[in-house]
């Protein structure tokens, strides 16, 4: 994004505003507004939180609040709206607040305009005018709604169509100038581009249009001068590889350990019940956590209110790590002061049934995972001890991820390749909230059945969700709509595994041989 001008991005998380390229601020999202309930899916407690964990960081230029909140349906919209906008102003004053109002649904979207004002810093404005089956954008409701929004004293922002999903279809390069320089015309203080990627959408797969919007974004003008002669049309892909060998059937059933994995789990007292509950009726032999267990800083308080009503429920049986929030508290103390002996320290293994099972720590705290280090050294000590046939580790950041919001994590490939080496069978992470399972691989990320490892992200204890990005080498299935559990099956010599969504209806199952 930064190559084509942009310099603020939507994210979800300190995280992710962080890692934004340098002159790139992040326009923080923190939960949407609920029209059904008329009340904001973040309590206020949970934003203060969050908020106060972001307070004075360069990065963050300000939070996203709410997308087409629907006053016809909620009356009290706007001034609670208001009142989350005063909230956040008491705790982050030097940042600014954005929330986008509903511009296509015709009189009853003119109709709200004035109830918005002075709700927010800057109130975005979407009319998105080119509709599917229709030959012809209709380029006038962008002036109408802003010369209502003119009419009502907005201080305001356009939203620039570029997508083409559902009601919308793509605009041509010639209807996105149009769209731009529309905008242009008017009062909007910025224009906002939706989006880079949505429902399928995306916008870095059109050239066409991404030129386009580097020159506008480059001087507040849209033409084609930067766009060159149109491509080539693409040479058609490469016949795919032949399927691999299907996996064994699984074994009959019987009395072999069950267990859950899930991470990035509660950010308030509410959001991880539905996995919550989801475990408890599972009745897993152990359940795993896979770090970022209570946020946003893993403070014993935050674990006593947010994770103990919901996974505490099941702590005698949790066997659990750290994620990089666990070390925003000084030596993720609340996580240790929290699960005491059941974790008795910031990496360790045990058995379950045939299998051995290996937790590591975050490398955001002050453990290394490199070559040479503590514990790198204990972890291949620990795996000439264990040679099981069935050997499972888990930790929080991925090696490998499609998903946005963070990267493949190429720090853990030491770890990657003493595991490989002992011929260890399945890695579990969290980290990225989404769902996400690869085929077996190397360190290095070679497809190898034969001996490579199988990483499975869960991302999906409750907290959000990021959205999944194109998928990278060995990348078999994505998913960033379902929150749930990963259930394992643990055989002496095999295991088989499932997805269960606790919301929406992905799933994802399968069984395989250990090496």
């Amino acid at each position: 994004m930064a190559d084509n001008g942009w310099n603020l991005y939507d994210v979800s998380y300190r995280d992710a505003a962080d890692a934004l390229p340098a002159g790139a601020q992040a326009l923080v999202w923190v939960g949407d507004y609920n029209n059904s309930s008329c009340s904001f899916e973040e309590s206020d407690s949970a934003l203060r939180s969050a908020v106060t964990g972001m307070a004075g960081d360069p990065k963050v230029w300000g939070y996203f609040i709410s997308d087409e909140p629907d006053p016809a349906a909620c009356a009290t919209a706007p001034a609670q709206h208001l009142a989350r906008t005063q909230l956040i102003h008491s705790i982050d004053p030097n940042t600014h607040v954005v929330e986008v109002i509903d511009a296509n649904s015709g009189q009853t979207s003119l109709n709200q305009v004035p109830l918005w004002l002075g709700t927010a810093d800057y109130i975005g404005i979407d009319p998105y005018p080119c509709l599917a089956g229709q030959s012809n954008c209709d380029f006038s409701i962008i002036r109408q709604y802003a010369n209502a929004a003119d009419a009502a004293g907005l201080t305001y922002w356009g939203v620039a169509q570029g997508f083409g999903s559902g009601n919308w279809r793509w605009p041509t390069q010639a209807e996105e100038v149009q769209i731009l320089n529309t905008w242009r015309a008017t009062n909007a203080r910025s224009v906002m581009t939706f989006a880079w990627t949505w429902s399928g959408s995306n916008l870095y797969d059109h050239p066409e249009l991404l030129c386009v919007f580097k020159k506008f974004n480059q001087d507040g003008v849209a033409d084609t001068s930067l766009c060159g002669s149109p491509p080539p049309p693409p040479p058609p892909p490469p016949p795919p590889p032949p399927p691999p060998p299907p996996p064994p059937p699984p074994p009959p059933p019987g009395n072999d350990p069950v267990i859950t994995a899930a991470g990035d789990i509660c950010g308030s007292a509410t959001d991880c019940s539905p996995t919550a509950n989801l475990v408890m009726s599972i009745n897993p032999t152990v359940a795993l956590t896979l770090g970022d267990n209570a946020y946003e800083n893993g403070s014993l308080s935050q674990y006593q209110t947010e994770y103990d009503p919901n996974w505490g429920r099941f702590k005698s049986r949790t066997k659990p790590t750290t994620g990089n929030h666990e070390w925003h508290t000084a030596n993720a103390q609340g996580y240790h002061d929290y699960f005491g002996s059941i974790a008795p320290a910031d990496y360790y293994s045990y058995d379950v049934g045939a299998w051995h099972l290996i937790a590591l720590a975050s490398d955001n705290g002050s453990i290394s995972n490199a070559r040479g280090s503590a514990e790198e050294t204990w972890l291949r000590n620990d795996l000439v001890a264990h040679p099981n046939q069935c050997t499972l580790a888990y930790w929080h950041e991925p090696r490998f991820t499609s998903g946005t919001g963070h990267s493949s994590d190429t720090s853990w490939t030491p770890i990657w390749q003493d595991l490989y080496d002992a011929n260890a069978d399945l890695v579990l992470n969290g980290h990225v909230h989404n769902y996400e399972r690869f085929a077996p691989q190397t360190p290095s990320g070679t497809r190898d059945d034969a001996r490579g490892i199988v990483e499975i992200v869960a991302g999906t204890g409750g907290v959000s969700h990021y959205t999944s990005g194109s998928p990278i080498a060995n990348s078999v299935v994505q998913n960033d709509t379902s929150f749930g559990v990963l259930k394992l099956t643990l055989h002496p010599e095999s295991y088989d595994w499932q997805f269960m969504p606790a919301t929406g209806n992905f799933s994802d199952s399968g069984s395989r041989a250990c090496h």
